[in-house]
């Protein structure tokens, strides 16, 4: 038996099913794909006396024989977490103010009327681009943000250009997907580039442990940031 879930427009379940049916995918191929998966149940004896988890992320109870282990704070501000059933929320907003004390916080996506800054300050801009993950419609887009194409969200680009007009420092932050770069990465004003990928309950203290050097950036991303859209390859549709 294989089990999946509605992808529509991918490889996989309903398609998967239909390309058996068709005869593109043999049989044969569709049996070895059950073989690699229910060999490793027996190999470990799943279907013997084999114990039960004793974690859940589906529930929230704080004690008992199953317990979100996987909503463990110490581990989730260590390695992120991109579930979107969060205990609870700390934003990047929230670990800043106690971490600095002269700063102020504009939460729009279009540049804020302010007044010179002086050269000694530093402007962190915050920008992201979301994905429906080919099953899912976010904001008009759906699957890998069609519409949107790989620009950041929200007039982000804009956002970036505005501050660098007007910041001499600028810390750019991204989430969650690849975007294109070109239009101000070699801005002189663009000191740094954090890709925080997917960020969970812990975010805001994950993320100012990175930005105010307690600890190395060291995670490694699942693609590759492109510069610009010429970086892929010509036979990929964008």
């Amino acid at each position: 038996m294989v089990r999946t879930r509605p992808l529509p427009g991918g490889y996989w379940a309903s398609e998967l099913s239909k390309a058996i049916l068709n005869g593109t995918v043999p049989i044969d191929r569709l049996n070895d794909m059950v073989t690699r998966i229910v060999a490793t149940w027996y190999k470990f004896g799943q279907n013997l006396d084999y114990p039960l988890p004793n974690l859940s992320t589906n529930t929230r109870n704080k004690t008992g024989p199953i317990y979100p282990g996987a909503d463990h704070n110490v581990i989730a501000r260590a390695v992120g977490s991109g579930t979107s059933n969060l205990p609870y929320l700390i934003t990047p907003q929230d670990t800043i103010k106690n971490k600095a004390s002269n700063v102020k916080f504009f939460i729009t996506d279009a540049f804020p009327e302010l007044d010179t800054a002086s050269p000694c300050e530093v402007a962190m801009v915050l920008i992201n681009a979301d994905s429906g993950e080919n099953y899912i419609t976010v904001q008009g887009n759906p699957g890998d943000r069609t519409p949107a194409g790989l620009q950041a969200w929200h007039n982000g680009d804009m956002l970036v250009q505005a501050a660098a007009d007007h910041f001499s420092n600028i810390i750019v932050v991204h989430t969650v997907g690849p975007i294109l770069l070109d239009e101000w990465i070699d801005l002189p004003s663009v000191k740094g580039v954090l890709f925080a990928y997917l960020p969970g309950q812990e975010a805001g203290n994950s993320l100012i442990d990175v930005l105010f050097g307690d600890y190395s950036p060291s995670g490694h991303l699942p693609y590759t940031i492109p510069r610009s859209e010429s970086d892929y390859p010509s036979t990929l549709g964008l």
